[in-house]
């Protein structure tokens, strides 16, 4: 997405959740599709996702303020974040992010669960 790559091995996250670790990934649509098609190991038994969405108008603020791209950029990823927004329905949980104390308010309980935990 946004013409980057990057990649996580699926042994490590597998091996951290054999130990009883939890494992947050911040992935893209992309990432969290193939995550939630993996079948492997304790994977499928442990997986939860969260959409963070950010409402169109407040992510063109929030990257406008950043005053660190242009505005083709700005615009590439407000049709990128649109076309993800689309993706929402395929996620267990939805944050609708605010700011960050609320987002990692909303979060934390969720990150601290016991591995396996989610309900």
């Amino acid at each position: 997405m946004h013409g980057n790559r990057y990649g996580t091995l699926k042994a490590d996250i597998l091996t951290l959740l054999e130990q009883g670790k939890n494992v947050v990934m911040d992935i893209d649509v992309q990432g969290a599709g193939q995550v939630r098609s993996c079948r492997e190991g304790i994977l499928p038994l442990c997986y939860a996702d969260v959409y963070i969405y950010v409402p169109q108008a407040e992510l063109k603020n929030r990257l406008c303020g950043r005053q660190t791209d242009g505005a083709e950029t700005i615009a590439l990823r407000l049709r990128n974040a649109e076309q993800e927004d689309a993706c929402l329905p395929q996620y267990q949980y939805c944050l609708v992010s605010s700011d960050r104390e609320t987002d990692y308010a909303s979060f934390a309980p969720c990150s601290n669960a016991s591995p396996c935990g989610w309900d």
